[in-house]
């Protein structure tokens, strides 16, 4: 399986840079895509990240707008990966789209996901269902009922931080070509998925994928996806707490694994004994 990590962002701190880089593994691809077309991009490893930064004509003509609430023919950079990946680079099995302000706690927290997940064409906080006309007059629906072309059921859920597969992301193909356009982001994903009888998992490991939530830092579990965390300097107290170390791609050592270094530290002590004794 081949898998892309994309960060959507407007602005990139420096640190977003950096933390991605120690997300990469053979079989994973990191990019950024970027909402301001005047970012400057800084110094970073180009060699393993890779940039989607588009000027917003380009994705608009191909109708990937929309996506953000209430404002028709915007292009932000959700709108631009999805461009980026159902029409340009069509190589990944798993494409994940994370929003700036959700946390990963850990170099393996995606990793581990995807190995527990290794299936399903949407991975989604949640998935609730709109069928009728009690459920329209909830949520955003009365909103956005004229910006979704296909037939009710409906559905949304938060999408800070979702999966999504090959196959959803050409079924989002068809509906921009067709359209010319597409919907709030928090129905979209869904709803396609649903129309298309795709396979939809809610992991336990994003139900603190929330819109408003706080999190106390001490219970924050290295497993789980949180958002929002804003604060950047949360996210670099999180993972100092769960020691990311770039060069071996772990967590830190086990016990076991000290064991055994001091065993062999002991061995060659022990071995540099005997031949001074035999020596004297």
């Amino acid at each position: 399986m081949k898998y892309a990590i994309v960060i959507l962002t407007i602005n990139p701190n420096i640190y977003i840079f950096k933390f991605l880089e120690k997300l990469k593994r053979p079989n994973y691809d990191l990019y950024i895509s970027i909402d301001n077309n005047n970012y400057q991009l800084p110094n970073y490893n180009n060699n393993i990240i890779n940039i989607i930064k588009y000027e917003n004509d380009k994705p608009l003509k191909s109708g990937y707008c929309s996506t953000f609430y209430n404002e028709d023919n915007r292009v932000i950079s959700r709108d631009k990966a999805l461009f980026y990946f159902c029409e340009i680079n069509k190589n990944y099995d798993y494409v994940w789209l994370i929003e700036d302000d959700v946390l990963i706690p850990n170099i393996n927290t995606i990793y581990n996901i995807d190995v527990k997940y290794p299936e399903g064409d949407l991975l989604s906080k949640g998935n609730i269902k709109a069928s009728n006309e009690e459920d329209l007059n909830s949520w955003h629906w009365n909103k956005i009922k004229n910006d979704i072309h296909l037939n009710l059921p409906w559905y949304s859920s938060m999408i800070c931080v979702i999966r999504v597969s090959k196959f959803l992301l050409d079924k989002i193909s068809i509906y921009a070509k067709t359209n010319n356009r597409l919907f709030m982001d928090e129905a979209l994903f869904n709803t396609i998925a649903m129309h298309y009888k795709l396979n939809i998992i809610n992991p336990e490991e994003l139900k603190y994928i929330t819109f408003s939530d706080t999190f106390d830092i001490e219970t924050i579990n290295e497993n789980n996806l949180y958002h929002p965390i804003k604060d950047l300097s949360i996210h670099t107290k999180i993972h100092d707490k769960f020691y990311i170390d770039h060069f071996t791609n772990n967590t830190k050592p086990s016990y076991l694994y000290i064991i055994i270094l001091i065993i062999i530290f002991l061995l060659i002590v022990g071995f540099f004994i005997i031949i001074i004794n035999n020596k004297y």
